[in-house]
C-alpha cells in the first residue's frame, strides 16, 4: 500500500484495483500552498513517523490531527504495521519539531485493506503534547451538510509530497469542495457515501484535481465555522499518483462519532496493559566516583519515561562482555588504560532501550629504565663527594604521573639503610661516611590513580682514608725524665686532621692503648714533669697517647718510656 512516504503499491490486489481504475491509499497536498508557521497557526496538524525496530531512526510516513493533549487521530492504514510509532509536534518544517512516542494505538477493527472502509485510528502519545490549540470533531449533521455541498469550502492539510512528487518539508494546505459524484464515478463501489467523504478542487489548466498525495494519509479535512476548526475527514485514499483526474476520499469523522468516543476512552487502559512505546530516556545515565585502583564507581540509571517496567545496570570494559551487574563496580588493576562503561537497559512492554555512560581509567606508570643520579661523577672518591648536592630523577613515563616520591639510601653489600627523602640530597660528612666504599642510591616511586612504578639508581663512592700516625717521647734535657723536665710527644706529619694528647703513668708495660690502671697526668703535645709525678713515675712508665682525627675517621698511637731515678 501507499502509506509510507513516496512508496508504491505492494499488494497485488490493490494493483488490480488501480489497473481497473480503482483506489490506492493516499498519502500530500497537490496544487496547494505552504502554511506559514504551522506550529503557531495550526499546531494540531501533526506528522506521523514509524520505525521498524529500536535501532532504526523513525521515518516520516503520514499526517495526523492532535485532538487533545493525549490523543491524535490518523488513518488506520498508517498504524497497521509492527514497529514503533511517533508524532511530531511543534514543527514548521518536517526536519524540525519534537518526536513523541505513541504508547497506545486503537484502530477501527473493521478497517479493510482491500476496500479502505473504516480507515480511522486514535492513538495516544506517551507524553502530553501541550499544544496551544486543538480542533473539534464534526458530528453526523455536519457530515450530511458537507455531502450536500454545505458549507461550500473545505481545507485539506498534509505534510506529504506535492504535485511534482517532491517532499518540500512544508505543511501544505488546499481549499477543496465536496466531490461525491466524481468519487462514485471514479471508485465505484469502493467509495461508500455513508461512511466516506470525497473532496477536491478541479484544476482546469492541468485537467487534474487538487487533493492529497503520498504522506498526507491520516491528515485532516477541516471546515471552519465562526473561527473554530472542525475536523470532518481523515485522508484515506485516492487514485495512484499525485497529478490525478479524480478527487481524494476521506473517512467521514461525523459518521464515526460513537466509535471515536469509545476509542478515546479505551486509550488509557491500552497504555497501561499493552504499552507500545519504547522507554524514553529523559535524563542520561551517569557515573560518579573516582576512577582509581580499588575505588567504587556508581552508575546512576538516569530518568526514564513512566512506561518503563524495569531497569538493569551492567558494566563492561572497552566494549567487551559484561564485567559485572548492579549499580556499583570496584576498579581493578585490569581496568588500567581502558574505558569502563555502565549500560542501563530500560524495558517496557514494547521492548528495551539502553543508555550508556563511560569513564576512562589511566594506564599505571610502567618503565624499564632506571632512575638517574646527577651531581656525582662515576667512581668519585669520598673526599670529592663531600659537600656535593646530588639530584635523583625518575625516567620519562609515557603514562600520566600524579605523585613522585624519592628515598635516598646507602647500599652496603646489599644491605640498605635509609638516608633521607626528597629529590635532592646534600652529602654531609655523616652521609659520606655511611656510603663510602659502597653505593649511594635513590628509589623513585611514581604513582597515579591506577598504580605505581618503582625504579632505582646508584653511584659508587670511594672508601674513607682516615689519618695514620705513630708516637715517640723526647725530653728537653736531652736525656731522661726528671722533675722539671719537659717531655714532648711527637707524631710525625699529619694533614687534615686534629691531634689530641693524653699523658699518663702506666704501672707496667703493655701494648695497645692506655690501660684502666693508667694515672692521667695531663694533655697537650708536651708535659712538664712535676715532683709528685716523678715520684709516681719512678719504676714505672711515662705514656703518651696521641689521637689524630679527621672527618674520615681517627687513628691512635701510644708510646711508653720507662722512668727510674738514680
Amino acid at each position: 500500500m501507499l502509506r509510507r512516504l513516496l512508496s508504491v503499491l505492494a499488494a497485488s490486489t490493490l494493483v488490480a484495483l488501480i489497473a481497473g481504475g480503482g483506489a490506492a491509499p493516499a498519502s500530500a497536498v497537490t496544487f496547494g500552498s505552504n502554511v506559514v508557521r504551522p506550529s503557531a497557526t495550526v499546531p494540531w496538524a501533526v506528522s506521523v513517523y514509524w520505525s521498524p525496530d529500536a535501532g532504526t531512526a523513525p521515518q516520516f510516513i503520514c499526517s495526523g490531527t492532535a485532538l487533545s493533549n493525549r490523543e491524535v487521530m490518523t488513518a488506520a492504514h498508517c498504524v497497521e504495521d509492527r514497529g514503533f510509532y511517533y508524532v511530531k509536534i511543534g514543527a514548521d518544517v518536517l526536519s524540525r519539531g519534537r518526536l513523541v512516542p505513541l504508547e497506545a494505538v486503537r484502530e477501527n477493527p473493521g478497517y479493510s485493506t482491500r476496500q479502505f472502509v473504516n480507515d480511522v485510528a486514535i492513538v495516544r502519545p506517551l507524553y502530553g503534547l501541550g499544544l496551544r490549540a486543538y480542533p473539534r470533531l464534526a458530528g453526523a449533521a455536519l457530515a450530511t451538510a458537507i455531502r450536500s455541498r454545505r458549507p461550500p469550502a473545505l481545507t485539506l492539510y498534509g505534510w506529504g509530497v506535492n504535485q511534482n512528487n517532491r517532499l518540500t518539508g512544508n505543511l501544505l494546505a488546499a481549499r477543496v469542495v465536496p466531490q461525491t459524484r466524481a468519487a462514485q464515478s471514479a471508485f465505484g463501489a469502493t467509495f461508500r457515501p455513508a461512511l466516506m467523504l470525497a473532496a477536491g478542487r478541479f484544476v482546469a489548466t492541468t485537467n487534474t484535481y487538487s487533493g492529497a498525495c503520498s504522506g498526507d494519509s491520516g491528515g485532516p479535512l477541516v471546515v471552519t465555522s465562526h473561527g473554530v476548526p472542525y475536523v470532518v475527514g481523515v485522508t484515506s485514499f485516492g487514485a495512484r499518483g499525485c497529478a490525478v483526474k479524480v478527487p481524494t476520499v476521506f473517512t467521514s469523522v461525523g459518521n464515526y462519532s460513537t466509535w471515536i468516543a469509545s476509542a478515546r476512552r479505551a486509550l488509557p487502559t491500552l497504555a497501561a496493559t499493552d504499552n507500545q512505546a519504547l522507554p524514553v530516556l529523559e535524563s542520561p545515565a551517569g557515573i560518579s566516583g573516582t576512577v582509581s585502583l580499588g575505588s567504587s564507581l556508581t552508575c546512576a540509571t538516569g530518568r526514564w519515561s513512566r512506561n518503563t517496567r524495569s531497569l538493569r545496570t551492567s558494566w563492561s570494559r572497552d566494549g567487551s562482555g559484561a564485567l559485572a551487574t548492579g549499580s556499583t563496580y570496584q576498579v581493578t588493576a585490569a581496568d588500567a588504560d581502558s574505558r569502563l562503561t555502565c549500560t542501563v537497559t530500560a524495558r517496557s512492554d514494547a521492548g528495551a532501550r539502553t543508555s550508556n555512560a563511560a569513564v576512562t581509567a589511566v594506564e599505571a606508570p610502567s618503565t624499564y629504565e632506571s632512575a638517574s643520579i646527577t651531581g656525582l661523577s662515576i667512581g668519585v672518591s669520598a673526599d670529592e663527594a663531600r659537600g656535593a648536592t646530588v639530584t635523583c630523577a625518575a625516567p620519562g613515563y609515557t603514562q600520566p604521573v600524579d605523585v613522585t616520591t624519592v628515598q635516598w639510601y646507602a647500599d652496603v653489600y646489599g644491605s640498605r639503610k635509609t638516608l633521607a627523602t626528597g629529590s635532592t640530597l646534600t652529602l654531609t660528612d655523616d652521609v659520606v661516611r655511611q656510603v663510602a666504599g659502597a653505593s649511594l642510591g635513590c628509589s623513585v616511586v611514581s604513582s597515579n590513580a591506577m598504580g605505581s612504578s618503582t625504579t632505582q639508581g646508584e653511584v659508587y663512592v670511594g672508601g674513607l682514608t682516615p689519618p695514620s700516625i705513630y708516637a715517640s717521647i723526647s725530653y728537653d734535657s736531652g736525656g731522661q725524665a726528671a722533675a722539671g723536665v719537659t717531655a714532648t710527644c711527637s707524631v710525625g706529619a699529619v694533614t687534615d686532621a686534629t691531634v689530641s694528647y693524653r699523658w699518663a703513668v702506666e704501672p707496667s708495660y703493655t701494648s695497645g692503648g692506655l690501660t684502666s690502671a693508667a694515672q692521667l697526668l695531663g694533655t697537650g703535645p708536651t708535659y712538664t714533669i712535676t715532683p709528685d709525678a716523678m715520684t709516681a713515675l719512678d719504676g714505672h712508665y711515662l705514656a703518651c697517647e696521641a689521637t689524630a682525627t679527621s672527618w674520615q675517621g681517627s687513628d691512635t698511637a701510644v708510646t711508653r718510656d720507662y722512668v727510674y731515678s738514680y
